[in-house]
C-alpha cells in the first residue's frame, strides 16, 4: 500500500542534543582530581596569573590560598566559572580544559564527611575592582543545578580591608584570595608538602609534589599558620639548575621541532649539526631506532618545540676526576642536590621517583615517562652499576610551552588529559626514539670524558712510575759507585799500610847513617847561622859609627858656625872701640884657613880691596 500525501505532510525534522546538567554535577566527582591535585591545579593557576608569592594560610575558621597575581576583572571572574572554558588560550599557561580550577575548589570544599561548602574568591586588579565570586558548592550539589548559581558582586569594605591585609606581605596588593571553611584533612595535606621526611615517608609521586611540581616556576610557595609558628617556604627541586661546571661534560640541550605536514600526520624533528634527523618509517608499521637526515618541506606547519635536557650532576662517589675510577656501585646513592628532596630510606621509591623522563608543560611536572628501550627503563632487569648510571644517575627531561587549547596537538602528543596531573605515560615511538638517541649520545659523551680522564690518569700514573724506577735506578747506580769507591780507598788504605810497613823496614836499615847525616848537617846549620848573626852585628856596628860621625860633623860645625858668630860680634865691637888692625887681622886670618888654599885667597882678595 502506498502512503498518502497527508501522511507525509505528518513527517518532522529537528535539532537535539545538549547538556545533561545533573549528570555534569555528579561527574564533578569523577574525573579522578584528588585533593592534592586540586590543590596543584589552584597553584597552576596563581602561576598563570603571574604571581610572585602563593601563601597557604591556616587559620582557625579557615583555610585561605593568596596570590598577588594580576587578579581578574569581571568577564576573567565569570568565565573563571564557565565549564569547559580555556581562559587563556591565546596565552602559554599552565591551564588546559578549563576544567580544573573550578573542580578543585570543589573537591577542596568537601569536608570530612563529604560534604562540600561554599567557597568564596576574593580578586582585584591593579587600579580595578573589588569583586567576590560565591559559589555555594552544597546547594549545587544538592539541587544538581550548576547554571546561575555562582553569584558575582563587589566586596564590603570589611572585605576589602581583610583582602588587603592578606596581601600585606606580598610584593604586590592585588591578586586573588580564595577562602575554604577549615576541614582537618586540608590542613594536614597542605603541611605534608612542605616536609620533606614526611613526603618520603607517604612515597609521595613526584606528580603529586609541589617541590617538583612547580620546581621550574618563578614563584614563592609559603605555608602560614596563624599558631605563632614562622612562616615555611617549600623547597623548588629543579636537577638541571645550577652551573654547567656542576655537571659532567656540562648540561646538554637538544631541540626537538613538531610539525604537521601536508597529510596532516605528526613530524618529530631533531635539529643536528648533521642537519635536521627524523626517526623514518620502517615496514609498514614500525619505525627505526636510529634518526636519518632528512628535509623539512615548505609545507609543512610548525606546532612547536620540545626542549631535551640531558645531564649527570658531579659526585665523587660516581666519578673522582681527582682518582678516576670505573663507576663500580649498583646501590641507590643520592647525590648532594637530591639528598636535599629526598632521603636513601626506600631505594625503590628513590629510583621510581627520579628514573624516567620528566615532562614539563609551561614550568609544571605533567608526568614522568618510562621508556620502552630497555636501556632506561628502570623497571625492567636488576640493575648493575653499568644501568644505574643510564637509568638513574643520568637524568633527562623534556620541557616545553604551548597554548592552552584542548586541541592543541603538542598536549595531545604528550596524552595529556583534562586532568594535567593524568598522563597515558605513552610518546609517539618517533618523539620518544628522538628522545632516546639524545639521551644515549650524551652519555657516549659523558663516558668518553671518564675513559679520557682515566687514561689521562693511567699515563699520568705510567710517567710517575718510570720516574720513580728511573730514580731508583740513580739511587741503586749512586750506592753501587759509592760502594766501589769505599772499596777503592779499602784498596788504597791498605796500599798506603803495606808501603808505610815497607819504608819502614828500609829506614830501620839506614837509622844509624841517617842520623849521623842529620847531626852534621844540624851544625853545619847552625854555623851559618851563627856567621849571618855575626855579619848582621857588624854591620849594625858599622852603621852606628857612621851615624855617630855624622852627628859629631854636624855638631863641629854648628861650633864652629857659633864661634865665627861670636868672633864677629867681637870684633865688630872692637872696631867701633878701635882703628881697623889690618896686619892683626890678616895674621889671624891666615892662621885660621892656613891649611884651606881657597879662603886663603878670598883673604887676600879681601886686603886688597880694602
Amino acid at each position: 500500500m502506498i502512503a498518502s500525501s497527508d501522511t507525509l505532510t505528518q513527517l518532522f525534522e529537528e535539532r537535539g542534543g545538549s547538556w545533561d546538567e545533573q549528570g555534569l554535577v555528579e561527574s564533578l566527582d569523577k574525573k579522578g582530581f584528588t585533593p592534592n591535585k586540586c590543590c596543584s591545579e589552584l597553584i597552576a593557576n596563581s602561576n598563570d596569573a603571574q604571581a610572585t608569592k602563593i601563601i597557604w594560610k591556616i587559620e582557625s575558621t579557615h583555610i585561605k590560598l593568596i596570590d598577588d597575581g594580576i587578579g581578574m576583572d569581571r568577564i576573567s571572574l565569570q568565565n573563571m566559572f564557565k565549564m569547559f572554558k580555556s581562559n587563556n588560550s591565546e596565552r602559554k599557561t599552565m591551564g588546559i580544559s578549563g576544567l580544573g580550577g573550578k573542580e578543585g575548589i570543589y573537591i577542596l570544599s568537601k569536608k570530612s564527611n563529604k560534604e562540600p561548602t561554599t567557597v568564596v574568591i576574593y580578586t582585584c586588579t591593579k587600579n580595578g575592582e573589588y569583586l567576590k565570586a560565591i559559589a555555594p558548592w552544597k546547594k549545587i550539589s544538592d539541587e544538581k543545578i550548576y547554571t546561575g548559581n555562582i553569584t558575582f558582586t563587589n566586596m564590603t569594605e570589611e572585605e576589602i580591608i581583610r583582602f588587603g591585609n592578606d596581601l600585606k606581605d606580598c610584593k604586590f596588593q592585588h591578586g586573588t584570595v580564595i577562602v575554604f571553611d577549615y576541614n582537618d584533612a586540608l590542613k594536614q595535606l597542605i603541611e605534608t608538602q612542605f616536609s620533606v621526611d614526611e613526603i618520603c615517608k607517604l612515597k609521595m609521586s613526584p606528580n603529586d609534589r609541589w617541590d617538583m611540581i612547580f620546581g621550574h616556576a618563578d614563584s614563592e610557595i609559603v605555608l602560614e599558620k596563624t599558631d605563632g609558628t614562622q612562616p615555611v617556604s617549600i623547597g623548588k627541586y629543579d636537577y638541571f639548575c645550577g652551573n654547567e661546571t656542576e655537571f659532567y661534560t656540562g648540561k646538554n640541550s637538544d631541540i626537538i621541532h613538531h610539525y604537521i605536514d601536508d597529510k596532516n600526520e605528526d613530524r618529530y624533528v631533531l635539529i643536528s649539526e648533521a642537519g635536521p634527523q627524523e626517526i623514518v618509517h620502517h615496514g609498514k608499521m614500525g619505525f627505526k631506532t636510529e634518526p636519518s637526515v632528512i628535509r623539512i618541506h615548505q609545507t609543512w606547519k610548525s606546532v612547536g618545540i620540545y626542549e631535551v635536557l640531558n645531564g649527570l650532576r658531579v659526585d665523587k662517589r660516581i666519578f673522582d676526576h681527582q682518582n678516576p675510577t670505573p663507576f663500580s656501585t649498583a646501590a641507590t646513592i643520592l647525590n648532594n642536590y637530591d639528598s636535599q628532596y629526598f632521603t636513601e630510606i626506600d631505594a625503590e621509591y628513590v629510583k621510581e621517583s627520579l628514573s624516567g623522563c620528566s615532562v614539563y608543560r609551561t614550568s609544571q611536572l605533567i608526568t614522568k615517562i618510562s621508556f620502552d628501550d630497555k636501556t632506561f627503563n628502570a623497571k625492567t632487569s636488576r640493575g648493575n652499576s653499568d644501568t644505574m648510571l643510564n637509568k638513574f644517575h643520568h637524568r633527562t627531561e623534556v620541557r616545553y610551552t604551548t597554548y592552552s587549547k584542548q586541541d592543541n596537538r603538542m598536549d595531545i602528543a604528550m596524552g595529556i588529559q583534562e586532568n594535567k596531573n593524568q598522563n597515558q605515560n605513552v610518546l609517539p615511538k618517533q618523539l620518544e626514539r628522538l628522545i632516546i638517541y639524545s639521551k644515549r649520545d650524551h652519555l657516549k659523551k659523558i663516558n668518553t670524558y671518564f675513559e679520557n680522564v682515566m687514561k689521562a690518569k693511567e699515563d699520568q700514573e705510567k710517567k710517575k712510575r718510570l720516574l720513580i724506577a728511573q730514580q731508583k735506578k740513580i739511587e741503586e747506580e749512586q750506592k753501587q759507585l759509592q760502594k766501589n769507591l769505599a772499596e777503592e780507598q779499602k784498596r788504597l788504605k791498605s796500599n798506603k799500610k803495606t808501603l808505610v810497613m815497607q819504608e819502614s823496614e828500609s829506614e830501620s836499615e839506614s837509622k844509624s847513617e841517617s842520623c849521623n847525616n842529620t847531626v852534621i848537617q844540624v851544625e853545619i846549620e847552625q854555623e851559618e847561622e851563627e856567621e849571618e848573626e855575626e855579619e848582621e852585628e857588624k854591620e849594625e856596628e858599622k852603621q852606628e859609627e857612621e851615624e855617630q860621625e855624622q852627628e859629631e860633623e854636624v855638631q863641629e860645625q854648628e861650633e864652629e858656625v857659633q864661634e865665627q858668630d861670636i868672633t864677629k860680634e867681637k870684633e865688630k865691637e872692637q872696631e867701633e872701640q878701635d882703628p881697623i888692625n889690618i896686619e892683626k887681622i890678616v895674621a889671624l886670618l891666615q892662621e885660621k884657613c892656613i891649611n884651606d888654599n881657597v879662603k886663603l885667597e878670598t883673604i887676600y882678595k879681601f886686603i886688597n880691596n880694602l
